[in-house]
């Protein structure tokens, strides 16, 4: 994984217990860089890790990953769940 180009004073919080999930770095102009997560990933993720069910791993996802707020640099999530 590389380091994200951005100023020491704009942190990117980084899920270092997420690293399979991690797609990349996102950025909009004049705004700082975020780190992206596929979400798909993740819940796989917590599936195999744990005895979690879809609808377990999603909930936990929702209310312990996905809220998850720094003060600047908060990861974004790529929402590629797909229904079948």
């Amino acid at each position: 994984m590389s380091t994200p180009d951005h100023e020491a004073e704009s942190p990117v919080v980084i899920l270092g217990d997420l690293e399979e999930a991690f797609v990349g770095y996102v950025e909009g102009a004049g705004e700082q860089q975020h780190a992206l997560y596929s979400t798909k990933s993740i819940i796989v993720s917590l599936m195999s890790g744990s005895d979690m069910s879809l609808d377990e791993a999603v909930e936990f996802f929702d209310y312990n990953i996905r809220v998850r707020f720094a003060p600047e640099g908060n990861p974004y999530f790529l929402m590629d769940m797909v229904d079948d």
